[in-house]
């Protein structure tokens, strides 16, 4: 990302460094262009994400329940041969529950969360891991989110293909007016890529079979780049 704002900055400095002569004129008397650049490419992350749940009258017998949930997915993931490096547990959240009537509350349990997060690059593991978290004991699948790792080297491409569009439209242009047109005087650019996509939300109601079956396919998002360019026109 910081390469691609790096070649983003050097657009607009070279867009304003141009000669003394050009520059008296500004961009008052210039051709105005859309170049438009798109780029398909597929994702290659996804990120499970799970919640171990428990509720008990004692804050103590919710907590270590999830805790025995969390431990129990981490073993059968083990036991599956499966790499545990890319699964991030978040901290142990414990709250009170109440009930209210009458404009009373009245303190009536605990609820203990863990939130669990998988980084996944081989697709075909989804179901599989997704099963073992609902036989550890995991009721809540809070949804899968895909991604590209290295959105910026299509977002580049897809500026390279703006640029390019940019200055074939405003050849066109000078061509059919036959007018001479010189640098580019300003540019604005504006990037839209869909780099990370919601794909699925489970609950409690989805059983380990309904998982099984889902068909998880490589994806693709289209990565789009916009730029407008003021070219000066000579003469």
């Amino acid at each position: 990302m910081k390469s691609l704002l790096k070649y983003a900055l050097c657009l607009l400095t070279f867009a304003t460094a141009i000669n003394t002569a050009d520059a008296a004129v500004g961009c008052e008397r210039s051709i105005v262009v859309n170049g438009v650049g798109k780029v398909s490419a597929n994702y290659d992350l996804v990120t499970l994400n799970f919640e171990a749940i428990s509720e008990n009258n004692e804050a103590s017998v919710a907590k270590d329940k999830v805790e025995t949930i969390v431990n129990n997915f981490f073993a059968n993931i083990k036991a599956a041969k499966l790499d545990d490096k890319n699964i991030k547990a978040d901290n142990i959240n414990l709250s009170p529950k109440y009930n209210y009537k009458d404009g009373n509350s009245t303190l009536v349990g605990y609820i203990a969360r863990r939130s669990l997060n998988v980084n996944l690059t081989d697709f075909s593991l989804i179901a599989k891991i997704t099963d073992i978290a609902m036989q550890s004991g995991i009721t809540t699948i809070g949804g899968f989110t895909y991604s590209i790792v290295d959105v910026a080297k299509y977002q580049k491409q897809a500026l390279d293909l703006a640029l390019a569009d940019a200055r074939s439209k405003a050849k066109q242009i000078a061509d059919g007016l036959d007018i001479k047109i010189g640098q580019a005087c300003s540019v604005r650019y504006n990037s839209n890529d869909n780099s990370i996509m919601p794909r699925m939300v489970l609950s409690k109601a989805y059983s380990d079979s309904a998982v099984s079956n889902a068909n998880y396919q490589d994806q693709s998002t289209e990565v789009k780049a916009v730029v407008d360019v003021s070219f000066i026109i000579k003469g």
